[in-house]
Protein backbone atom coordinates (compact mmCIF):
# COMPACT_ATOMS: atom_id res chain seq x y z
CA UNK A 1 0.00 0.00 0.00
CA UNK A 2 1.19 3.50 -0.73
CA UNK A 3 1.28 6.07 2.10
CA UNK A 4 2.89 9.52 1.67
CA UNK A 5 4.96 10.75 4.59
CA UNK A 6 6.40 14.13 5.38
CA UNK A 7 10.22 14.03 5.51
CA UNK A 8 11.67 17.55 5.90
CA UNK A 9 15.30 16.46 5.51
CA UNK A 10 14.74 14.67 2.17
CA UNK A 11 12.79 17.45 0.53
CA UNK A 12 10.58 16.26 -2.31
CA UNK A 13 11.23 12.58 -1.96
CA UNK A 14 8.20 10.32 -1.49
CA UNK A 15 8.47 7.35 0.83
CA UNK A 16 6.24 4.41 0.08
CA UNK A 17 5.65 0.90 1.40
CA UNK A 18 5.09 -1.82 -1.16
CA UNK A 19 2.86 -4.89 -0.83
CA UNK A 20 5.61 -6.77 0.90
CA UNK A 21 5.89 -4.13 3.59
CA UNK A 22 9.29 -2.80 2.37
CA UNK A 23 9.98 0.95 2.41
CA UNK A 24 10.82 2.55 -0.89
CA UNK A 25 12.06 6.05 -1.75
CA UNK A 26 10.67 7.61 -4.91
CA UNK A 27 11.27 10.75 -6.86
CA UNK A 28 8.19 12.64 -7.98
CA UNK A 29 7.44 10.99 -11.38
CA UNK A 30 5.34 12.20 -14.23
CA UNK A 31 1.78 11.00 -13.69
CA UNK A 32 -0.25 9.02 -16.10
CA UNK A 33 -4.00 8.84 -16.20
CA UNK A 34 -3.98 5.20 -15.17
CA UNK A 35 -1.55 5.81 -12.32
CA UNK A 36 -3.56 8.70 -10.89
CA UNK A 37 -6.81 6.80 -11.16
CA UNK A 38 -5.47 3.66 -9.55
CA UNK A 39 -3.80 5.56 -6.74
CA UNK A 40 -6.91 7.56 -5.92
CA UNK A 41 -9.25 4.57 -5.99
CA UNK A 42 -6.88 2.57 -3.85
CA UNK A 43 -6.66 5.23 -1.16
CA UNK A 44 -10.40 5.95 -1.23
CA UNK A 45 -11.29 2.28 -0.71
CA UNK A 46 -8.70 1.29 1.87
CA UNK A 47 -10.30 1.82 5.34
CA UNK A 48 -7.08 0.82 7.09
CA UNK A 49 -5.30 4.03 5.99
CA UNK A 50 -5.20 6.29 9.02
CA UNK A 51 -3.80 9.71 9.62
CA UNK A 52 -3.26 10.98 13.15
CA UNK A 53 -2.60 14.73 13.29
CA UNK A 54 -1.12 16.02 16.48
CA UNK A 55 -3.55 18.47 18.02
CA UNK A 56 -2.46 19.86 21.39
CA UNK A 57 -0.36 16.73 21.89
CA UNK A 58 -3.32 14.30 21.40
CA UNK A 59 -3.78 11.96 18.42
CA UNK A 60 -7.05 11.17 16.67
CA UNK A 61 -7.64 8.86 13.71
CA UNK A 62 -10.21 8.57 10.95
CA UNK A 63 -10.86 6.80 7.68
CA UNK A 64 -11.71 10.25 6.31
CA UNK A 65 -7.97 11.06 6.25
CA UNK A 66 -7.43 8.61 3.41
CA UNK A 67 -10.41 9.91 1.49
CA UNK A 68 -9.33 13.52 1.69
CA UNK A 69 -5.69 12.63 0.87
CA UNK A 70 -6.66 11.07 -2.44
CA UNK A 71 -9.41 13.55 -3.34
CA UNK A 72 -7.08 16.48 -2.60
CA UNK A 73 -4.52 15.06 -5.07
CA UNK A 74 -7.10 14.90 -7.85
CA UNK A 75 -8.40 18.31 -7.00
CA UNK A 76 -4.84 19.73 -7.34
CA UNK A 77 -4.37 17.78 -10.55
CA UNK A 78 -7.61 19.32 -11.79
CA UNK A 79 -8.78 15.91 -12.83
CA UNK A 80 -12.12 15.36 -11.06
CA UNK A 81 -13.66 14.29 -14.34
CA UNK A 82 -11.46 11.20 -14.29
CA UNK A 83 -13.06 10.03 -11.01
CA UNK A 84 -16.67 10.57 -11.97
CA UNK A 85 -17.08 7.36 -14.00
CA UNK A 86 -15.77 5.27 -11.12
CA UNK A 87 -17.02 7.11 -7.98
CA UNK A 88 -20.01 9.06 -9.23
CA UNK A 89 -20.43 12.76 -9.76
CA UNK A 90 -22.08 13.42 -6.39
CA UNK A 91 -19.23 11.84 -4.38
CA UNK A 92 -16.58 13.60 -6.46
CA UNK A 93 -18.29 16.98 -6.07
CA UNK A 94 -18.42 16.59 -2.27
CA UNK A 95 -14.77 15.56 -2.15
CA UNK A 96 -13.58 18.45 -4.30
CA UNK A 97 -15.48 20.90 -2.08
CA UNK A 98 -13.77 19.51 0.98
CA UNK A 99 -10.33 19.61 -0.73
CA UNK A 100 -10.80 23.23 -1.76
CA UNK A 101 -11.55 24.14 1.85
CA UNK A 102 -8.38 22.37 2.97
CA UNK A 103 -6.22 24.05 0.34
CA UNK A 104 -7.59 27.43 1.31
CA UNK A 105 -6.56 26.82 4.89
CA UNK A 106 -3.17 25.54 3.77
CA UNK A 107 -2.60 28.72 1.79
CA UNK A 108 -3.08 30.69 5.00
CA UNK A 109 -0.57 28.51 6.85
CA UNK A 110 -1.49 25.53 8.97
CA UNK A 111 1.66 24.59 10.86
CA UNK A 112 3.37 21.27 11.01
CA UNK A 113 1.36 18.01 10.96
CA UNK A 114 2.50 14.43 11.31
CA UNK A 115 1.09 11.36 9.57
CA UNK A 116 1.18 7.96 11.25
CA UNK A 117 0.59 4.90 9.04
CA UNK A 118 -1.23 1.69 10.09
CA UNK A 119 -0.39 -1.54 8.34
CA UNK A 120 -3.31 -2.61 6.16
CA UNK A 121 -4.99 -5.96 6.08
CA UNK A 122 -3.25 -7.59 3.14
CA UNK A 123 -6.21 -9.87 2.47
CA UNK A 124 -8.64 -7.03 1.81
CA UNK A 125 -6.33 -4.22 0.54
CA UNK A 126 -6.25 -3.79 -3.25
CA UNK A 127 -2.96 -3.72 -5.08
CA UNK A 128 -1.51 -0.19 -5.06
CA UNK A 129 0.24 1.52 -7.92
CA UNK A 130 3.51 3.08 -6.84
CA UNK A 131 2.91 6.22 -8.78
CA UNK A 132 2.04 9.47 -7.05
CA UNK A 133 -0.75 11.87 -8.02
CA UNK A 134 0.65 15.36 -8.34
CA UNK A 135 0.45 16.72 -11.92
CA UNK A 136 3.33 18.95 -13.04
CA UNK A 137 0.96 21.56 -14.42
CA UNK A 138 -0.12 22.43 -10.89
CA UNK A 139 3.33 22.30 -9.33
CA UNK A 140 3.75 26.09 -9.69
CA UNK A 141 0.99 26.47 -7.02
CA UNK A 142 3.48 25.26 -4.41
CA UNK A 143 6.58 27.44 -4.61
CA UNK A 144 8.81 25.58 -2.21
CA UNK A 145 7.83 21.99 -1.64
CA UNK A 146 4.59 20.96 -3.38
CA UNK A 147 4.58 17.49 -1.86
CA UNK A 148 4.95 18.87 1.65
CA UNK A 149 2.09 21.29 1.05
CA UNK A 150 -0.01 18.49 -0.42
CA UNK A 151 0.58 16.23 2.52
CA UNK A 152 0.00 19.06 4.99
CA UNK A 153 -3.29 19.90 3.30
CA UNK A 154 -4.41 16.29 3.26
CA UNK A 155 -3.53 15.69 6.87
CA UNK A 156 -5.14 18.94 8.03
CA UNK A 157 -8.24 18.06 6.04
CA UNK A 158 -8.38 14.73 7.85
CA UNK A 159 -8.27 16.58 11.14
CA UNK A 160 -11.16 18.80 10.05
CA UNK A 161 -13.14 15.78 8.95
CA UNK A 162 -12.70 14.36 12.42
CA UNK A 163 -13.74 17.53 14.18
CA UNK A 164 -16.33 18.93 11.79
CA UNK A 165 -17.87 15.87 10.12
CA UNK A 166 -18.01 13.45 13.04
CA UNK A 167 -17.58 10.35 10.92
CA UNK A 168 -15.74 8.49 13.70
CA UNK A 169 -15.00 8.88 17.40
CA UNK A 170 -14.80 12.63 18.23
CA UNK A 171 -12.07 14.16 20.35
CA UNK A 172 -12.88 14.37 24.04
CA UNK A 173 -14.52 17.66 24.89
CA UNK A 174 -14.44 19.64 28.06
CA UNK A 175 -17.52 19.06 30.22
CA UNK A 176 -20.21 21.72 29.84
CA UNK A 177 -20.24 24.39 32.48
CA UNK A 178 -22.38 23.66 35.48
CA UNK A 179 -25.70 25.44 35.01
CA UNK A 180 -26.55 27.99 37.67
CA UNK A 181 -28.86 26.72 40.37
CA UNK A 182 -32.51 27.50 39.77
CA UNK A 183 -33.87 30.51 41.47
CA UNK A 184 -35.47 29.64 44.77
CA UNK A 185 -39.15 30.29 44.52
CA UNK A 186 -41.16 30.13 47.66
CA UNK A 187 -43.92 27.59 47.42
CA UNK A 188 -47.22 29.29 47.23
CA UNK A 189 -49.49 28.45 50.14
CA UNK A 190 -52.63 26.88 48.70
CA UNK A 191 -55.70 28.86 49.35
CA UNK A 192 -58.06 27.33 51.85
CA UNK A 193 -61.15 25.90 50.18
CA UNK A 194 -64.30 27.82 50.87
CA UNK A 195 -66.25 26.61 53.84
CA UNK A 196 -69.00 24.20 52.96
CA UNK A 197 -72.21 25.89 53.98
CA UNK A 198 -74.41 23.09 52.73
CA UNK A 199 -76.49 21.89 55.69
CA UNK A 200 -75.96 18.23 56.53
CA UNK A 201 -78.65 15.87 55.34
CA UNK A 202 -81.28 15.14 57.95
CA UNK A 203 -80.75 12.02 59.98
CA UNK A 204 -82.86 9.12 58.76
CA UNK A 205 -86.15 8.90 60.58
CA UNK A 206 -86.28 5.93 62.95
CA UNK A 207 -88.80 3.23 62.30
CA UNK A 208 -92.11 3.26 64.11
CA UNK A 209 -91.06 0.19 66.10
CA UNK A 210 -87.92 2.00 67.26
CA UNK A 211 -89.87 5.12 68.23
CA UNK A 212 -92.38 3.03 70.17
CA UNK A 213 -89.63 1.15 72.00
CA UNK A 214 -87.92 4.43 72.91
CA UNK A 215 -91.17 5.99 74.12
CA UNK A 216 -92.02 2.93 76.20
CA UNK A 217 -88.73 3.04 78.07
CA UNK A 218 -89.20 6.77 78.65
CA UNK A 219 -92.70 6.14 80.05
CA UNK A 220 -91.45 3.59 82.56
CA UNK A 221 -88.51 5.79 83.60
CA UNK A 222 -90.77 8.82 84.10
CA UNK A 223 -93.31 6.86 86.15
CA UNK A 224 -90.66 5.36 88.42
CA UNK A 225 -89.04 8.79 88.84
CA UNK A 226 -92.50 10.25 89.65
CA UNK A 227 -91.93 12.82 86.91
CA UNK A 228 -95.46 13.63 85.80
CA UNK A 229 -94.36 16.36 83.40
CA UNK A 230 -91.94 14.07 81.60
CA UNK A 231 -94.56 11.35 81.33
CA UNK A 232 -97.17 13.76 79.95
CA UNK A 233 -94.67 15.09 77.36
CA UNK A 234 -94.71 11.67 75.69
CA UNK A 235 -98.37 12.27 74.69
CA UNK A 236 -99.67 14.39 71.89
CA UNK A 237 -101.04 17.77 72.97
CA UNK A 238 -104.57 16.32 72.78
CA UNK A 239 -103.56 12.83 73.85
CA UNK A 240 -105.93 10.73 75.91
CA UNK A 241 -105.22 8.43 78.87
CA UNK A 242 -108.18 6.21 79.61
CA UNK A 243 -108.80 3.75 82.43
CA UNK A 244 -111.19 1.34 80.72
CA UNK A 245 -114.20 0.32 82.81
CA UNK A 246 -114.30 3.32 85.10
CA UNK A 247 -116.70 6.23 84.75
CA UNK A 248 -115.66 9.25 82.70
CA UNK A 249 -114.10 11.71 82.43
CA UNK A 250 -111.02 10.42 80.61
CA UNK A 251 -107.73 12.27 80.99
CA UNK A 252 -107.54 14.43 77.88
CA UNK A 253 -104.52 16.60 77.29
CA UNK A 254 -101.18 16.82 79.05
CA UNK A 255 -102.38 18.96 81.92
CA UNK A 256 -105.06 16.42 82.87
CA UNK A 257 -102.51 13.61 82.70
CA UNK A 258 -100.09 15.54 84.92
CA UNK A 259 -102.82 16.22 87.53
CA UNK A 260 -103.89 12.56 87.66
CA UNK A 261 -100.32 11.29 88.06
CA UNK A 262 -99.47 13.81 90.77
CA UNK A 263 -102.51 12.66 92.77
CA UNK A 264 -101.49 9.00 92.34
CA UNK A 265 -97.92 9.68 93.47
CA UNK A 266 -99.23 11.54 96.51
CA UNK A 267 -101.48 8.59 97.37
CA UNK A 268 -98.82 5.93 96.75
CA UNK A 269 -95.42 7.54 97.46
CA UNK A 270 -93.45 4.37 96.58
CA UNK A 271 -95.32 3.56 93.36
CA UNK A 272 -93.24 1.46 90.90
CA UNK A 273 -94.08 0.02 87.47
CA UNK A 274 -92.54 -2.67 85.26
CA UNK A 275 -93.48 -4.10 81.87
CA UNK A 276 -93.46 -7.87 81.49
CA UNK A 277 -94.14 -8.18 77.71
CA UNK A 278 -94.60 -5.84 74.77
CA UNK A 279 -96.05 -6.40 71.30
CA UNK A 280 -95.67 -3.94 68.42
CA UNK A 281 -97.52 -3.89 65.12
CA UNK A 282 -97.49 -0.81 62.92
CA UNK A 283 -98.34 2.15 65.20
CA UNK A 284 -99.97 0.05 67.96
CA UNK A 285 -98.31 -1.20 71.12
CA UNK A 286 -99.80 -3.73 73.54
CA UNK A 287 -98.18 -4.42 76.91
CA UNK A 288 -98.73 -6.47 80.02
CA UNK A 289 -97.41 -4.63 83.06
CA UNK A 290 -97.37 -4.81 86.83
CA UNK A 291 -97.26 -2.14 89.44
CA UNK A 292 -97.04 -2.22 93.21
CA UNK A 293 -96.91 0.28 96.06
CA UNK A 294 -97.88 0.86 99.68
CA UNK A 295 -101.00 2.70 100.78
CA UNK A 296 -99.00 5.14 102.87
CA UNK A 297 -99.81 8.54 101.37
CA UNK A 298 -102.95 10.68 101.17
CA UNK A 299 -105.21 7.60 101.11
CA UNK A 300 -107.87 6.51 98.62
CA UNK A 301 -111.09 8.52 98.48
CA UNK A 302 -109.97 10.59 101.44
CA UNK A 303 -109.75 7.52 103.65
CA UNK A 304 -107.03 7.04 106.19
CA UNK A 305 -103.98 5.29 104.71
CA UNK A 306 -103.97 1.60 105.55
CA UNK A 307 -100.28 0.94 105.04
CA UNK A 308 -101.25 -2.16 103.13
CA UNK A 309 -99.38 -3.32 99.98
CA UNK A 310 -101.29 -2.87 96.76
CA UNK A 311 -100.71 -3.60 93.11
CA UNK A 312 -102.30 -5.17 90.03
CA UNK A 313 -101.45 -6.69 86.66
CA UNK A 314 -102.87 -4.81 83.67
CA UNK A 315 -102.85 -4.76 79.90
CA UNK A 316 -102.50 -1.55 77.88
CA UNK A 317 -103.15 -0.63 74.26
CA UNK A 318 -101.40 2.48 72.98
CA UNK A 319 -101.85 4.14 69.60
CA UNK A 320 -98.96 6.31 68.39
CA UNK A 321 -98.85 9.13 65.89
CA UNK A 322 -96.31 9.45 63.10
CA UNK A 323 -94.24 11.70 65.36
CA UNK A 324 -93.83 8.95 67.96
CA UNK A 325 -96.16 10.61 70.48
CA UNK A 326 -99.02 8.74 72.13
CA UNK A 327 -102.41 9.64 70.76
CA UNK A 328 -104.36 7.36 73.08
CA UNK A 329 -103.47 5.00 75.93
CA UNK A 330 -106.10 2.50 77.13
CA UNK A 331 -105.45 0.71 80.43
CA UNK A 332 -107.20 -2.57 81.36
CA UNK A 333 -106.69 -3.13 85.08
CA UNK A 334 -108.98 -4.68 87.71
CA UNK A 335 -110.25 -2.12 90.20
CA UNK A 336 -112.01 -4.80 92.28
CA UNK A 337 -108.70 -6.47 93.11
CA UNK A 338 -107.32 -3.11 94.32
CA UNK A 339 -110.40 -2.46 96.49
CA UNK A 340 -110.06 -5.85 98.19
CA UNK A 341 -106.35 -5.30 98.81
CA UNK A 342 -107.25 -2.09 100.67
CA UNK A 343 -110.06 -3.70 102.68
CA UNK A 344 -108.79 -5.00 106.01
CA UNK A 345 -111.83 -7.25 106.24
CA UNK A 346 -111.26 -9.01 102.91
CA UNK A 347 -110.24 -12.63 103.20
CA UNK A 348 -106.73 -13.30 101.84
CA UNK A 349 -107.88 -16.09 99.51
CA UNK A 350 -110.46 -13.90 97.78
CA UNK A 351 -108.12 -11.55 95.90
CA UNK A 352 -104.75 -11.51 94.21
CA UNK A 353 -101.70 -10.30 96.06
CA UNK A 354 -99.60 -7.47 94.53
CA UNK A 355 -97.38 -8.85 91.77
CA UNK A 356 -93.60 -8.85 91.77
CA UNK A 357 -92.03 -6.56 89.21
CA UNK A 358 -90.21 -7.97 86.22
CA UNK A 359 -86.57 -7.03 85.79
CA UNK A 360 -86.77 -7.07 81.98
CA UNK A 361 -89.41 -7.68 79.35
CA UNK A 362 -89.81 -9.44 76.04
CA UNK A 363 -90.54 -7.44 72.90
CA UNK A 364 -92.42 -9.12 70.07
CA UNK A 365 -92.61 -7.27 66.75
CA UNK A 366 -95.00 -8.29 64.01
CA UNK A 367 -93.59 -10.31 61.11
CA UNK A 368 -93.72 -13.96 62.17
CA UNK A 369 -94.38 -16.70 59.58
CA UNK A 370 -97.48 -18.07 61.29
CA UNK A 371 -99.27 -14.78 61.89
CA UNK A 372 -101.76 -15.01 59.02
CA UNK A 373 -102.75 -18.57 59.89
CA UNK A 374 -103.10 -17.73 63.58
CA UNK A 375 -105.23 -14.69 62.74
CA UNK A 376 -107.67 -16.71 60.65
CA UNK A 377 -107.90 -19.41 63.31
CA UNK A 378 -108.57 -16.81 66.02
CA UNK A 379 -111.43 -15.31 64.01
CA UNK A 380 -112.97 -18.76 63.63
CA UNK A 381 -112.59 -19.43 67.35
CA UNK A 382 -114.32 -16.16 68.32
CA UNK A 383 -117.15 -16.90 65.94
CA UNK A 384 -117.68 -20.23 67.73
CA UNK A 385 -117.70 -18.35 71.03
CA UNK A 386 -120.41 -15.92 69.81
CA UNK A 387 -122.39 -18.95 68.63
CA UNK A 388 -122.09 -20.45 72.12
CA UNK A 389 -120.62 -23.68 70.77
CA UNK A 390 -118.54 -24.69 73.73
CA UNK A 391 -117.03 -27.88 72.33
CA UNK A 392 -115.95 -26.08 69.16
CA UNK A 393 -114.38 -23.30 71.20
CA UNK A 394 -112.44 -25.66 73.44
CA UNK A 395 -111.30 -27.62 70.40
CA UNK A 396 -108.89 -24.75 69.63
CA UNK A 397 -107.08 -25.20 72.97
CA UNK A 398 -104.19 -27.57 73.55
CA UNK A 399 -104.89 -30.19 76.28
CA UNK A 400 -102.52 -28.52 78.76
CA UNK A 401 -103.55 -24.94 78.01
CA UNK A 402 -104.09 -22.48 80.84
CA UNK A 403 -106.47 -19.54 81.19
CA UNK A 404 -105.98 -16.50 83.42
CA UNK A 405 -108.60 -13.85 84.13
CA UNK A 406 -107.08 -10.91 85.97
CA UNK A 407 -110.31 -10.33 87.95
CA UNK A 408 -110.38 -13.85 89.40
CA UNK A 409 -108.29 -15.62 91.98
CA UNK A 410 -107.05 -18.76 90.27
CA UNK A 411 -105.60 -19.78 86.93
CA UNK A 412 -107.91 -22.09 85.05
CA UNK A 413 -107.28 -25.22 83.04
CA UNK A 414 -109.23 -26.34 79.97
CA UNK A 415 -112.00 -27.96 82.04
CA UNK A 416 -112.46 -24.87 84.22
CA UNK A 417 -112.55 -22.59 81.20
CA UNK A 418 -115.25 -24.70 79.56
CA UNK A 419 -117.37 -24.51 82.77
CA UNK A 420 -116.91 -20.73 82.98
CA UNK A 421 -118.12 -20.31 79.38
CA UNK A 422 -121.28 -22.29 80.13
CA UNK A 423 -122.05 -20.11 83.19
CA UNK A 424 -121.69 -16.85 81.23
CA UNK A 425 -123.88 -18.01 78.35
CA UNK A 426 -126.50 -19.12 80.85
CA UNK A 427 -126.60 -15.77 82.67
CA UNK A 428 -126.47 -13.81 79.38
CA UNK A 429 -128.20 -15.95 76.75
CA UNK A 430 -127.63 -13.32 74.06
CA UNK A 431 -124.03 -12.63 75.00
CA UNK A 432 -121.76 -11.59 72.13
CA UNK A 433 -118.17 -10.58 72.36
CA UNK A 434 -116.94 -9.40 68.96
CA UNK A 435 -113.41 -8.06 68.60
CA UNK A 436 -113.28 -4.42 67.66
CA UNK A 437 -109.56 -4.81 66.85
CA UNK A 438 -107.41 -7.89 66.34
CA UNK A 439 -103.64 -8.24 65.81
CA UNK A 440 -101.48 -11.22 64.97
CA UNK A 441 -97.96 -10.59 66.31
CA UNK A 442 -95.44 -13.39 66.36
CA UNK A 443 -96.99 -16.44 68.02
CA UNK A 444 -99.74 -14.34 69.60
CA UNK A 445 -103.13 -13.01 68.60
CA UNK A 446 -104.59 -10.12 70.60
CA UNK A 447 -108.25 -9.16 70.58
CA UNK A 448 -109.59 -5.88 71.96
CA UNK A 449 -113.36 -6.15 72.19
CA UNK A 450 -116.61 -5.60 74.00
CA UNK A 451 -118.96 -8.18 75.59
CA UNK A 452 -122.61 -7.23 75.47
CA UNK A 453 -125.56 -9.23 76.83
CA UNK A 454 -128.74 -9.11 78.84
CA UNK A 455 -128.45 -10.23 82.47
CA UNK A 456 -131.38 -12.69 82.53
CA UNK A 457 -130.20 -15.42 84.90
CA UNK A 458 -128.27 -15.36 88.14
CA UNK A 459 -124.52 -15.51 88.00
CA UNK A 460 -123.20 -17.02 91.21
CA UNK A 461 -124.03 -14.66 94.11
CA UNK A 462 -125.27 -11.95 91.75
CA UNK A 463 -128.97 -11.71 91.03
CA UNK A 464 -130.24 -11.15 87.50
CA UNK A 465 -131.84 -7.76 86.89
CA UNK A 466 -132.61 -7.90 83.18
CA UNK A 467 -130.17 -5.11 82.37
CA UNK A 468 -127.93 -4.99 79.33
CA UNK A 469 -124.38 -5.20 80.52
CA UNK A 470 -121.33 -4.09 78.55
CA UNK A 471 -117.78 -4.91 79.53
CA UNK A 472 -114.51 -4.13 77.70
CA UNK A 473 -111.66 -6.58 77.54
CA UNK A 474 -108.33 -7.50 76.02
CA UNK A 475 -107.72 -11.17 75.34
CA UNK A 476 -104.17 -12.39 74.56
CA UNK A 477 -103.85 -15.86 73.02
CA UNK A 478 -100.53 -17.66 72.60
CA UNK A 479 -100.42 -20.24 69.81
CA UNK A 480 -98.25 -23.26 69.22
CA UNK A 481 -98.69 -25.76 66.39
CA UNK A 482 -102.12 -24.33 65.62
CA UNK A 483 -103.42 -24.64 69.20
CA UNK A 484 -103.88 -22.17 72.05
CA UNK A 485 -101.46 -22.87 74.91
CA UNK A 486 -102.19 -19.78 77.03
CA UNK A 487 -105.19 -17.46 77.36
CA UNK A 488 -104.93 -14.18 79.31
CA UNK A 489 -108.08 -12.08 79.72
CA UNK A 490 -107.87 -8.54 81.07
CA UNK A 491 -110.94 -6.58 82.13
CA UNK A 492 -112.11 -4.29 84.92
CA UNK A 493 -114.47 -6.14 87.21
CA UNK A 494 -115.52 -2.78 88.59
CA UNK A 495 -117.20 -2.03 85.23
CA UNK A 496 -119.36 -5.16 85.45
CA UNK A 497 -120.29 -4.86 89.16
CA UNK A 498 -121.38 -1.23 88.91
CA UNK A 499 -123.68 -2.06 85.97
CA UNK A 500 -125.46 -4.86 87.78
CA UNK A 501 -125.73 -2.73 90.98
CA UNK A 502 -123.30 -4.73 93.14
CA UNK A 503 -121.07 -1.65 93.64
CA UNK A 504 -121.68 2.05 93.68
CA UNK A 505 -119.54 4.12 91.35
CA UNK A 506 -117.18 6.50 93.13
CA UNK A 507 -117.76 10.24 92.94
CA UNK A 508 -116.24 11.76 89.81
CA UNK A 509 -114.06 14.09 91.87
CA UNK A 510 -112.24 11.24 93.59
CA UNK A 511 -109.47 9.14 92.03
CA UNK A 512 -110.58 6.03 90.23
CA UNK A 513 -110.02 2.73 91.99
CA UNK A 514 -107.36 1.54 89.55
CA UNK A 515 -105.46 4.80 89.78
Amino acid sequence: MMLALLNPRRGRRLVGRDDGGRLRGLRRPALTSRGCRMGAVTMLHTPEVLAAPAVNGRHVASKAAADVLAIAAYAIADAPERLAPRLGHRAVAAAVKKADMVLELVAKGVGRLTAIPRRPDRRSAPRLSASGCLPNRRASFFNADPMRVLLSAALFASMLSLVACGEDTPAPQAPPPTPPPPLAIAAATPASPPADTTPPPPAPKPSMADMIATATKAEVDAINAHDAQKFASLFAADGVRRFVGTPPPDEVGRDAIVASLQHAFATLPDFKLAISRMWIKDNVRITTEDWNATDSGAGYHGAKPTGRPVGVTAATVAVFGDDGLIKELRIYGDGVTLMKQLDPKAKPDTFRVPPALAVSYETIVAGGPSEDANLQTTKAMWQSWDDHRNDAVMGYYAPGATGDFNATMKTKDVTAMKKSNAMEWSAFPDLKGPCSAMWAIGDYTICEGVDTGTFKNNLGPYKANGKIVTTHYVDILQWKDGKIVRDQLFANGFEFLTQIGALKPPPEATPRPNQ
